[in-house]
């Protein structure tokens, strides 16, 4: 069911333009990051991006976590156990995450009146989009064929997580400094700047230990060391097989081509403009958020072809 829910040509746009980032970042990294950094809480479009930009794919847990649950009715017992399990691990952590892509707002105006504010919009958001969510499901959803329901809760999950995965396992394997650290950090930063193919394997910790004894002690966060690839943009371009996985849940969607082409572009573009945000707010250079784009759609790519096979052994 999930099999071709994106077809190559898709993939070969977005690979063409995730390697066409890595490609001229390979060059230019460095210059282009200092000739566009901006982060402050004036830049509001960073700003609100990097709290944003990964909350639908979080919520989308919680929807597929609800699904898993629903879906489990006709399962022997411990297959329904494992669901209702994993199913409501989805729904926690995915609450949690919305309401921390607000936390990540709030942390630019600590010393302003704001801050108050967007957490409580962050909860009401939060308590609001899983109420909606929930309603949806039960509106929309019971009904459904339960072995299909599972299958897209799998599908979804399983692209989150991976992506999630991969995306964390590099940050460590690159160890790479973020733009924003090395264009803060004073004189001489600079040249702890570091290429993409540069590695310093599992270095983050250390590099951070060995700053904080530079500065007499001060505290250093070893997330300085943690630029490529980005995790933000990797979590948002999962949005590019959320919206079609998502449509095949409606019977009018799942079988209307321009319905699927416009979804996976739309999730495209909300990747890209992650990717954007991420490099005007100093936290990635250009190569970064293009592995995060590789990272993410080569999850999906994974999902795609394995997933079905996978489910067809059980």
């Amino acid at each position: 069911m999930t099999r071709n829910f994106i077809k190559a040509r898709e993939y070969i746009v977005v690979f063409a333009i995730a390697l066409a980032m890595i490609i001229t970042g390979s060059f230019v990294d460095l210059g282009f990051s200092k000739a566009v950094y901006s982060y402050t809480e004036t830049n509001l479009f960073g700003v609100i991006m990097s709290g944003l930009a990964e909350a639908p794919t979080y919520l989308t847990m919680s929807f597929a976590g609800l699904l898993l649950i629903i879906s489990c009715k006709e399962l022997p017992a411990f297959k329904k156990v494992i669901s209702i399990i994993l199913g409501a691990a989805a729904i926690a952590f995915g609450a949690v995450m919305t309401f921390d892509t607000f936390t990540n707002i709030a942390k630019f105006y600590r010393t302003e009146d704001y801050e108050k504010l967007i957490i409580a919009v962050g909860i009401v958001f939060d308590v609001l989009m899983h109420g909606l969510i929930s309603l949806f499901i039960f509106k929309k959803c019971l009904r459904k064929n339960r072995d299909n329901m599972r299958m897209i809760a799998i599908a979804l999950l399983s692209i989150i997580v991976l992506e999630l995965l991969l995306a964390t396992i590099l940050k460590f394997v690159f160890s790479r400094p973020r733009p924003r650290y090395l264009l803060e950090g004073g004189i001489g930063v600079e040249q702890e700047f570091r290429n993409w193919w540069e590695l310093q394997p599992f270095r983050c910790n250390e590099l951070a230990d060995i700053k904080s004894e530079v500065l007499g002690g001060i505290h250093v966060s070893s997330s300085n060391w943690k630029s490529c690839p980005s995790g933000h943009t990797a979590t948002a371009i999962a949005m590019m097989f959320i919206l079609p996985i998502c449509a095949l849940l409606n019977d009018d969607w799942k079988n209307n081509n321009k319905f699927r082409i416009a979804s996976i572009y739309i999730g495209l573009l909300w990747g890209l403009l992650t990717a954007i945000s991420r490099i005007y707010a100093g936290a990635h250079f250009l190569s970064d958020v293009g592995m995060g784009l590789l990272v993410g759609s080569l999850s999906g790519l994974l999902v795609q072809l394995l997933l079905p096979k996978i489910l067809k052994t059980e």
